[in-house]
């Protein structure tokens, strides 16, 4: 990320305490930029994720799905990344009205703050690989058909088309970013399978493998995922109202990422292994990063077993995180959603 290019610029990110936000946060910040973040009150996480930089940030607690709280927080930006989301393909299957109205929804919100008060600032939408459905056994790219297999993809393709519609009809700068699965830091959803893997060992409690350990996903590292963001911003002549795939373009099986986390970490919990596949997931993904790297110049740098050891070092280093992952489980089972 050129520390240059963020000196000084103006900077609004929604979900910017969530597992993506949280570290793009610190990384703005620590390049210069003036970082102002959307925040729901009454958020499990709260200001935690961003505890270090919260004294350097401005703080505006709003909800993407009441437009009155966004005009403000949009307009004077030279940047704004709407990452706000519920990301859990669980949650959405059982309240497929709360994940549209947040997804779509806030997203079509964030899309008529920007045409009304964004002044040509540019706005990154985080869509997400989960648009393109099944591979069907192609690596996929930026071209490829939307198939959505649960409500969760259906509402990101539907904020990803009107992003991409808002751009056409009334020209608003900016670009969609389709990141594969991301591993790092800060990951409080107990149902993605590094924290849960975290958390079974420091507990003691059994990792449950859903869908046979067999459904395969591209994973990238954090810091990588951002670079990917960062150079979508600073080369915007490039990428102006165009999609990318942020990715590494190589595909692997949930039981070998156990496996792998159990060699790089040498902790190993105990595993029950689920054969049936879960509802509206989709069973194998892999995409083409290839535009990224031809047209931006962006390739991913970590390897998997590289994001994993740091990814797990964090994690063991952090034991208090352990008390946020939890919280998250009992609130999902307060929404009678326990996994």
């Amino acid at each position: 990320m050129g520390m240059s290019f963020w000196d000084g610029k103006k900077v609004a990110i929604t979900g910017a305490n969530g597992f993506v936000g949280s570290s793009l946060v610190e990384r703005l910040v620590g390049g210069g930029a003036e970082v102002t973040v959307l925040l729901r009150r009454g958020s499990v996480v709260g200001l935690r994720s961003i505890r270090k930089v919260a004294d350097k940030v401005k703080i505006v607690y709003g909800d993407v799905r009441q437009i009155k709280s966004l005009d403000g927080f949009v307009s004077g930006k030279d940047v704004v990344f709407h990452l706000a989301a519920i990301t859990q393909v669980a949650y959405a299957v059982g309240r497929p009205g709360d994940t549209f109205g947040v997804n779509a929804i806030g997203t079509l919100n964030m899309l008529e703050s920007m045409r009304k008060n964004g002044d040509g600032s540019f706005f990154v939408y985080m869509s997400t690989d989960k648009v393109y459905g099944e591979a069907l056994g192609r690596v996929i790219d930026e071209n490829c058909s939307m198939a959505p297999k649960s409500p969760y993809d259906a509402a990101k393709i539907a904020a990803d088309r009107l992003t991409a519609a808002y751009f056409a009809t009334y020209g608003l700068d900016g670009a969609i970013a389709r990141s594969t699965n991301i591993i790092g830091a800060r990951d409080s959803n107990h149902l993605r399978i590094v924290p849960d893997f975290v958390a079974s060992v420091l507990s003691g409690k059994e990792l449950v493998i859903r869908g046979g350990g067999r459904h395969m996903r591209d994973y990238i590292y954090m810091s990588d995922a951002l670079d990917g963001l960062a150079a979508i911003c600073e080369k915007r002549q490039k990428s102006n109202r165009d999609v990318f795939n942020i990715g590494t373009g190589i595909s692997t099986s949930t039981i070998n990422l156990v496996r792998l986390m159990i060699r790089v970490g040498g902790k190993k919990p105990r595993c029950r292994i689920i054969p049936q596949r879960l509802t509206g997931e989709i069973c194998k993904q892999v995409i083409s990063n290839s535009k990224m790297r031809k047209r931006l110049g962006w390739k991913p740098r970590v390897s998997l077993e590289e994001g994993i050891r740091m990814t797990l070092d964090w994690y063991y280093k952090n034991l208090d995180w352990q008390e946020i992952v939890e919280r998250k489980r009992g609130w999902y089972k307060s929404q009678g959603l326990a996994d």
